[in-house]
């Protein structure tokens, strides 16, 4: 059965407030991003070339994207980062490579849960 995400403003915060450890190894982040959000800009001419390509294939930005992440994940030198990335933070706080995987979706999670919350708050100050 999947968990249930926070609905209200009040859970979103409880939620916060109860996992201050979410993405966390020793108390430090274990990746840092400027950005965890996947909307973030996109150079206009790339866009329009992502949209092109799409086009020619018959593809709506959905399917274009699923194909791009696809090879990008697929890609050796990515997954030779991740790997890297994972045996070193694994060694670095004497972890699990699984427990740091886990921790990395937790800084995601924790990041949305976030800007969640801001935009809530945002909403409800006008």
């Amino acid at each position: 059965m999947k968990k249930k995400q926070p609905q209200t403003a009040e859970e979103l915060q409880k939620d916060i407030e109860n996992h201050p450890d979410r993405g966390k190894l020793d108390g430090e982040p274990v990746v840092r991003f400027d950005s965890k959000d996947l909307s973030g800009s996109i150079p206009r001419t790339l866009y329009n070339e992502f949209l092109l390509i799409c086009g020619s294939k018959g593809y709506n930005k959905s399917q274009g994207l699923t194909e791009a992440v696809s090879q990008w994940v697929a890609s050796e030198g990515n997954q030779a980062a991740k790997e890297n990335f994972l045996k070193r933070k694994a060694q670095q706080h004497n972890v699990s490579e699984s427990e740091v995987a886990s921790k990395v979706f937790g800084c995601f999670k924790d990041a949305g849960r976030r800007r969640k919350q801001r935009f809530e708050k945002g909403s409800t100050d006008s």
